[in-house]
């Protein structure tokens, strides 16, 4: 009798360290973050850092704020840097509100892929290397109804580590185009 107590402790303690191993993993995965275990779409390149500090981020009402000069005019922008903003986004809401967009900040430079899950407006998207804008996507269409796997993907062909979501639009009105200069800094 003693033998099976003891055989049956050694099975718990292992079942519970496999069972620890897998939950780490899970939760550390791209496929354990996110809502409801879905597939984080932001995937950096390795090995390639970008400066976080240029951010030149504040805090406004508990909202994470940056003020961007693009086309030498100054707008404020919602920040989305860490992994829930930034799957969150611009998800569920009928407008951007008070500020001119949403700026996702992303700690190394790499491909920015972004996905309009749950929008309710369209928008432009515009990609940056630091202070340089890389890429383009003008009035990205609504996709209502699709599932996650459904939703077209869009991303920059020049590894990047910022991305500013703005009303779709913009890009044509302010004769925005590649290799235009933007500057970041802290709200007002």
């Amino acid at each position: 009798m003693k033998r099976i107590n003891s055989t049956w402790r050694v099975l718990i303690f292992f079942g519970i360290i496999i069972l620890a191993i897998f939950l780490m993993v899970a939760v550390n995965s791209p496929l354990g973050r996110g809502r409801g275990g879905l597939v984080n779409v932001f995937e950096p390149t390795p090995g390639l850092e970008a400066d976080p500090a240029r951010a030149g981020i504040s805090r406004n009402d508990n909202v994470k704020t940056a003020l961007i000069k693009i086309s030498g005019l100054d707008y404020n922008f919602e920040v989305a840097d860490t992994e829930r903003a930034k799957i969150r986004g611009l998800s569920d809401r009928d407008s951007m509100g008070r500020f001119a967009g949403m700026y996702f900040v992303f700690d190394q430079v790499g491909t920015n892929r972004m996905v309009m899950r749950d929008m309710r407006f369209p928008i432009d998207m515009i990609w940056l290397n630091g202070a340089t804008v890389t890429d383009l996507a003008e009035n990205i269409p609504l996709e209502p109804g699709r599932t996650e796997s459904e939703l077209s993907v869009y991303s920059n062909e020049i590894p990047g580590n910022g991305v500013l979501e703005l009303p779709a639009g913009f890009i044509a009105e302010h004769g925005i185009k590649v290799g235009d200069r933007v500057e970041i800094g802290p709200s007002r």
